[in-house]
C-alpha cells in the first residue's frame, strides 16, 4: 500500500496529538498508521512516538498488531544502525504491543526479529541516551512474562540474559534508573523458570549483591526510579528464593550474610536518624525478605551463619541503641518541633523494623546444645528482650516473635535457669495485651520457664536440687513482677476463635462466629498451668492463700475450675495439685468457689481416673481433717458421695492417723 500523500507531517501529527493518544483509535487513524508504515521510507520518530503510546491502550493493542506490526518488523531487518531515533521508537511499540497479550507475543516470535532486539541490546551506549537499552529490555520482559518455552528459547537459543547482565554490572558508565529497572524486570522474567534459573542464578546472585551495595538509595540521595529498582531487586530475590533444588538457591542465606551484605547495610545504610526511618520502605522489604529467607533455609544453614544473625541483629543493629529513644524523645536527636503524626509515623517504621529482626531470630532452630552455647557467648541478648518486652509496643507481632524467641532459647536447662530471672518482669507485662495470640505465646514462654523439666534418674540428686531450686526461683519471679495477679485475671477472657482473632472481619461474620463456634479456652487452660506450676512453689501458694496477692485464693481456685472442667486428665491431674497447694491450711469456710471445686473433683474421682482419683481422694481427706470438717462431710453427701466412698477416705484418714502415732 502506498503511503498517503495528502498527509503532511504536521497534518500527521495533529491527528494525533498527545490527547488522542490515551483513546481508542477511529477507523480513520489506523487506516493512516496501515498506509504511513507500509512505506519503507517513512521514519518519523515523533510518529513512532505516538504509535508507542497508543499502544499502551489495551483496545488499540489488538488492532495495531494485526495491522502494522508485520510492518514494523520488516523495517527493522533492514536497519543498518540501532542508534537512530526511528529505530529505538520501533522497538518501543513492539514493547507496548507485547504487554500482557500473548497473541501479540506470538507473532513477534514468529516474525524473526528476536535476534534483532538481542543485538541491538548490545548496541554501545553514546553519551547518557539509554533508549536503545531500556525499549530492548522491555521488549525481552514482555515476551518472557508467561510462555515457559518462549522463556527457554531466548535463553538457551539466544542468550538473551548475557547482555542483561552485562548492562547491570556497576561499572564507570551506569545506565539511569528506570534503565536499570527494565533490564532487572527481564532477567527475573527470563529466571522464572527452572532450566534458565540453573543457567543465570549462580552469576546473578552475587551481582545482585554487588547491586544493592552499589545503588542503595539513601535519604540524602532519594531517587524515585531507582527505588523502582529496588523494588525489582527484591522481586528477583524472592523469585531465586522459589527454586529450592538449586545449589546456589540452597546457600542463599549463608551467601548473603558472608558477602557482608547486611553487614553494609545495618553500618552504612540503616541510619540512626529520623529523616531515614520516617522513609523506610526499602530497608523494611529488605528485611521482610531477610525474615522469609530465614525461615525457610535456617535448618539448613551453619551455626555460626546463625549465631553471626544474632550478633548483627542484635548487638550491632543501630536499631537497638536507637529504639528505646524513639519512645523517650528527651534522650535522642529526636526534634522537639516533630508533629505528632511524624513521631507516631517514626515508631510504626522502627516497630516493623524491629519485627523483622524478631522473625529472623524467633525461627532460627536452636537445639538444646546450640541454645546454651548462644547465652554463654551473647549473655546480654537477655537483658535486650527484657528490655524490649518492657517498651509499650505498638506492633503486637514483634511481641510475639520476641516470646518465641525466648521459649525456643529456654529448650535448654542451663538457658533456663537464668531466663526467668532475667525476662519474666517483661514477659508478666505483656500479659496484659488484649490480643489472645500474643498473649497465648507470652504464657507459653513463661510456662517455659517454671514448668518442672526436670529428667528424674537421669539427673544426681545436686543436679536435680540445684533444677528444683532455679525453677521455685523463676516461680517466685512471676509473683513478684505481678504475674500471679494478671493469670489469675485471664480466666475472664472470652476468645471465640484464637486462629482468627487477628484476622479483619465485618460486623456480621462476628456474629456468625459467635453462633457457630464455642469459645476458645485455650488461653485460660494455658494461663491456670501456669498458675499451677507456680502455686508449687510454697511461697508462692502461701501468699494466695493469706491474701497476699490483688487476686485471693478463691479467684485463683476460679481459674483452677477451669482445668477441673476441661476433657483432658492430664490438666485434672494438674488442677487438683494446685487445689491441693490452696486449700492446705484450710480455714473451715465452704465458700461458694470452694464448693464448686469439692464438687468437681468428686465428679472427677467417680470418672475412675487412676491419679486423678488418688490425689482427689488425697485432697479430701486433708480438708475433711480441717476446722471445718464435719460441715464439708455433709456438703460431701449433698453432692453424691456415697458411703462406700466416704469410708474409703475416713478409714485411710483412720488408717494413715495410727501409723503416724505409732512412728
Amino acid at each position: 500500500m502506498e503511503a498517503v500523500p495528502s498527509y503532511s507531517h504536521q497534518v500527521l501529527n495533529s491527528i494525533f496529538s498527545k490527547d488522542a493518544r490515551t483513546e481508542v483509535m477511529t477507523p480513520k487513524q489506523l487506516e493512516v498508521l496501515i498506509s504511513w508504515t507500509s512505506n519503507p521510507e517513512n521514519q518519523d520518530a515523533e510518529l513512532l512516538e505516538a504509535i508507542g503510546d497508543l499502544a499502551r491502550v489495551d483496545e488499540n493493542r489488538v488492532l495495531l498488531a494485526n495491522s502494522i506490526l508485520g510492518n514494523i518488523t520488516s523495517k527493522l531487518k533492514t536497519v543498518d544502525s540501532w542508534s537512530q531515533k526511528w529505530v529505538q521508537y520501533s522497538i518501543r511499540v513492539i514493547g507496548n504491543l507485547t504487554f500482557r497479550n500473548d497473541e501479540n507475543v506470538a507473532l513477534v516470535i514468529s516474525s524473526g526479529v528476536v535476534p534483532l532486539i538481542v543485538q541491538a541490546i548490545q548496541t554501545p551506549v553514546k553519551g547518557s541516551d539509554w533508549n536503545l537499552q531500556k525499549f530492548t529490555s522491555g521488549v525481552i520482559a514482555n515476551l518472557a512474562v508467561q510462555d515457559e518455552e518462549v522463556k527457554t528459547r531466548l535463553v538457551q537459543d539466544h542468550k538473551a540474559h548475557l547482555p542483561l547482565i552485562a548492562l547491570l554490572t556497576p561499572s564507570d558508565q551506569s545506565p539511569d534508573g528506570m534503565t536499570l529497572m527494565m533490564l532487572m524486570r527481564a532477567v527475573r522474567n527470563l529466571m522464572d523458570e527452572e532450566q534458565n534459573a540453573t543457567i543465570i542464578v549462580p552469576d546473578l546472585l552475587p551481582l545482585i549483591i554487588k547491586l544493592i551495595k552499589h545503588y542503595w538509595p539513601t535519604a540524602e540521595s532519594a531517587d524515585e526510579d531507582l527505588e523502582l529498582f529496588q523494588t525489582e531487586i527484591f522481586e528477583t530475590l524472592e523469585t531465586i528464593q522459589n527454586f529450592k533444588n538449586l545449589p546456589s538457591t540452597n546457600t542463599f542465606l549463608t551467601q548473603i550474610v558472608e558477602s557482608g551484605l547486611i553487614d553494609f547495610l545495618l553500618q552504612t545504610h540503616f541510619k540512626s536518624n529520623y529523616q531515614f526511618l520516617s522513609d523506610s520502605s526499602q530497608q523494611l522489604r529488605f528485611l521482610q525478605l531477610f525474615a522469609d529467607t530465614t525461615q525457610k533455609a535456617a535448618a539448613s544453614e551453619s551455626t555460626p551463619i546463625l549465631e553471626r544473625l544474632f550478633q548483627l541483629f542484635f548487638f550491632q543493629s543501630p536499631f537497638v541503641s536507637y529504639f528505646s529513644s524513639l519512645y523517650f524523645p528527651k534522650n535522642s536527636d529526636i526534634p522537639d518541633d516533630l508533629s505528632d503524626s511524624t513521631k507516631k509515623n517514626l515508631v510504626d517504621n522502627f516497630n516493623a523494623i524491629l519485627l523483622h529482626c524478631l522473625v529472623i531470630i524467633a525461627t532460627l532452630d536452636y537445639s538444646q546444645t546450640q541454645s546454651t552455647v548462644l547465652i554463654q557467648k551473647f549473655p546480654q541478648i537477655l537483658s535486650k528482650f527484657n528490655e524490649f518486652l518492657k517498651l509499650p509496643f505498638t506492633e503486637t507481632r514483634a511481641v510475639n516473635y520476641m516470646s518465641s524467641s525466648i521459649r525456643n532459647i529456654g529448650i535448654s536447662r542451663d538457658t533456663r535457669a537464668v531466663l526467668g530471672q532475667r525476662v519474666t518482669e517483661g514477659l508478666v507485662k505483656q500479659l496484659k495485651t488484649s490480643n489472645a495470640n500474643v498473649k497465648f505465646t507470652v504464657i507459653n514462654a513463661l510456662k517455659n520457664l517454671v514448668q518442672p523439666k526436670s529428667g528424674g534418674g537421669y539427673l544426681s540428686k545436686a543436679a536435680k536440687a540445684e533444677e528444683e531450686a532455679w525453677e521455685g526461683e523463676n516461680r517466685v519471679a512471676v509473683l513478684r513482677a505481678g504475674g500471679v495477679d494478671l493469670l489469675i485475671s485471664i480466666k475472664d477472657d472470652i476468645v471465640i476463635d484464637l486462629s482468627d482473632v487477628n484476622k479483619p472481619k465485618t460486623e456480621g461474620q462476628v456474629e456468625e462466629k459467635k453462633e457457630e463456634k464455642k469459645e476458645d479456652k485455650r488461653v485460660q487452660y494455658e494461663a491456670g498451668r501456669v498458675l499451677v506450676f507456680v502455686l508449687d512453689e510454697e511461697e508462692v501458694s502461701r501468699k494466695v492463700r493469706n491474701g497476699e496477692t490483688e487476686k485471693g485464693r478463691d479467684d485463683a481456685l476460679g481459674l483452677i475450675k477451669l482445668l477441673l472442667e476441661s476433657e483432658w486428665e492430664i490438666l485434672h491431674e494438674e488442677g487438683i495439685r494446685a487445689v491441693s497447694n490452696l486449700l492446705v491450711e484450710w480455714n473451715g469456710e465452704l465458700t461458694e468457689v470452694v464448693k464448686e471445686i469439692v464438687k468437681e473433683v468428686v465428679r472427677l474421682i467417680k470418672l475412675g481416673e487412676k491419679r486423678v482419683k488418688e490425689d482427689g481422694v488425697v485432697m479430701l481427706r486433708g480438708m475433711l481433717k480441717g476446722k471445718g470438717g464435719g460441715e464439708l462431710k455433709n456438703y460431701l453427701k449433698e453432692v453424691g458421695v456415697e458411703e462406700a466412698l466416704m469410708r474409703e477416705i475416713e478409714v485411710e484418714s483412720e488408717e494413715k492417723e495410727e501409723k503416724e502415732e505409732k512412728k
